[in-house]
């Protein structure tokens, strides 16, 4: 099942085993996978998420509203429900429209948003995030969408960045890069200096 996930992407699931433990929770469910989304901390999702000041410490206030802690404590891994199986079949669908041939966190995010009935939605629902808006920034950060990205954007594409299993860990570096330089208003050339440096130590490995 993980054969396609991105390193940061099985580091989520993990993180969601993890803190439906920390619930004493007996499965994985949606919300699980969205904190760990969030706390994995350097992959796509979470640069999206923190964009849109969603933050850990209010999705877990939001999850203790929504569900009970369980009165024992769990170990080991937890079977995943039939929504958060939803979750990953739906990354999988995501990756392959996307025409990317590994899933990354960017992917589960957006299958974390196609279960609607899920405490996760629900839960971002409260935090007032729509899908929509999730969904769009997403596209954004992965350079099929418009929106302010675009020049950096046209610049990785330009520097030939392939879209690839053993390219993903480069491609959310360099995601994280230009969120990180529009948060502090960065001029594009500042940003296109930050790739090309990254690109020469990738290439230099």
């Amino acid at each position: 099942m993980y054969e396609q996930f991105t390193d940061r992407s099985r580091q989520v699931m993990q993180i969601a085993n993890q803190e439906a433990q920390r619930f004493n929770h007996e499965y994985i469910g949606t919300e699980h996978i969205l904190l760990g989304l969030i706390k994995e901390g350097s992959g796509v999702a979470s640069a999206v998420l923190k964009q849109l000041q969603v933050d850990l410490r209010n999705v877990r206030l939001e999850v203790e509203k929504l569900v009970q802690s369980g009165p024992d404590m769990t170990m080991g891994k937890l079977p995943q429900t039939p929504r958060a199986k939803k979750v990953i079949e739906y990354a999988m669908e995501e990756a392959k429209a996307l025409d990317h041939n590994y899933v990354g966190t960017e992917h589960l995010l957006l299958g974390v948003i196609r279960v609607k009935e899920g405490i996760a939605s629900e839960v971002l629902a409260n935090l007032g995030v729509t899908v929509e808006r999730i969904r769009k920034e997403c596209l954004n950060l992965l350079g099929c969408g418009e929106g302010p990205l675009d020049t950096p954007r046209s610049k990785i594409r330009e520097l030939g960045i392939k879209t690839g299993e053993h390219y993903a860990k480069l491609r959310e570096d360099i995601v994280c890069i230009i969120l990180a330089d529009l948060s502090t208003n960065q001029p594009a050339t500042h940003t296109i200096n930050q790739i090309t440096d990254r690109l020469g130590k990738f290439n230099t490995n």
